[in-house]
């Protein structure tokens, strides 16, 4: 199987919350553990690794949520400040599966390493 969805995701509601906070932390967690995560990966507002990538008519790429709350009370580009169709949002397929095969490819790194935490800190 793929990414669980609720691992990285910004949805903080219900029983998913931890495993949604997990996911925003996805950036950090890869970096303390030596693993760069590629500038394209991340949402120029959130600076976080998209999940939903979609492309608004700037050009640029950001995530759904992120790009959505943004829109709510602007009507232009957070990069180019250009005007925007706001209600235009087209999914970037291509990126979020490259997006999801490098974080499948690295997440048993993040596990092993959390899991040796988690004990550590039991052992105190």
């Amino acid at each position: 199987g793929g990414v669980g969805g609720a691992v990285w995701t910004e949805d903080k509601g219900g029983s998913d919350a931890a495993p949604a906070e997990e996911g925003m932390n996805l950036r950090s967690a890869f970096e303390e553990r030596g693993i760069p995560v590629p500038d394209a990966f991340l949402c120029p507002i959130s600076m976080e690794v998209m999940s939903d990538p979609v492309i608004l008519t700037d050009g640029h790429v950001y995530e759904r949520k992120t790009i959505e709350r943004w829109l709510l009370s602007h009507d232009t580009s957070p990069k180019t400040n250009q005007v925007v169709a706001t209600d235009q949002l087209i999914p970037c397929h291509a990126l979020r599966t490259v997006i999801q095969d490098f974080v499948e490819t690295h997440r048993h790194l993040i596990c092993e390493v959390q899991d040796a935490d988690q004990i550590a800190e039991v052992r105190k």
